[in-house]
């Protein structure tokens, strides 16, 4: 059965300065203000039939006195307003009773601050399909586009700005029951590919990594 919906929301919600924010030992401010948040969300949810599912949604969010730091580390309200805004897209479709298939992409445009580790571009993609009654594979996909970062040279040098490169991983997974609502057997496979890829500068991310398992289930 098909539906068409509309979606919308408005929201608004203040964040108050934490007790070490307003008067621990390093950097507190009793003067502090609370953080002012607007939010604004609109959309639809369509369905063509009950194997096929479409969404679209935007959004538009507002950030005023949020809580940063000075030159001296003092906890200060920041005189910039953030403004980010964007669209998320979603696809769930069910092509045959074994086999399945979902996607959604994130477009994210943000003004006011760094953006730090926030990409424009996010798609995530997932394949199922059931081989039989007592097995099932899995392929995902995942897209991280470019997004910046902060490097901090040795102090007192300032703070520097840098863009992390995208990277796609590719996920494997499957499982065989073994004994019916007790013992499942499981195999997945992150970063099939082996990417070289960063999250957070400065930090390593693991490559190629496999597990084996058992999922034992008592009642």
């Amino acid at each position: 059965t098909g539906y068409f919906k509309l979606l919308g929301s408005y929201a608004t919600s203040y964040i108050t300065p934490n007790l070490v924010q307003l008067f621990g030992e390093f950097g507190a401010n009793p003067e502090l203000e609370p953080e002012e948040d607007r939010t604004i969300e609109g959309g639809f949810e369509a369905a063509v039939s009950e194997r096929l599912r479409f969404s679209a949604l935007y959004f538009s969010r507002k950030e005023e006195n949020f809580i940063t730091f000075d030159q001296n580390f003092k906890s200060v309200n920041a005189a910039n307003t953030i403004n980010a805004q964007g669209t998320e897209l979603e696809l769930d479709w069910i092509l045959t009773d074994a086999l399945r298939f979902n996607a959604n992409y994130t477009f994210t445009e943000r003004k006011g601050d760094d953006a730090v580790r926030i990409p424009k571009h996010k798609i995530n993609g997932s394949v199922f399909y059931r081989i039989s009654s007592k097995t099932d594979v899995s392929l995902s996909y995942q897209y991280t586009g470019e997004r910046p970062d902060i490097y901090y040279p040795p102090f007192p040098e300032p703070q520097e700005n840098l863009m992390l490169k995208a990277f796609s991983l590719l996920d494997f997974r499957v499982s065989q029951v073994c004994i019916p609502d007790t013992l499942t057997f499981f195999l997945n496979v992150d970063n099939v590919l082996n990417e070289s890829y960063t999250e957070v500068f400065g930090f390593t991310t693991r490559g190629r990594n496999v597990r084996v398992g058992l999922n034992l289930h008592l009642d």
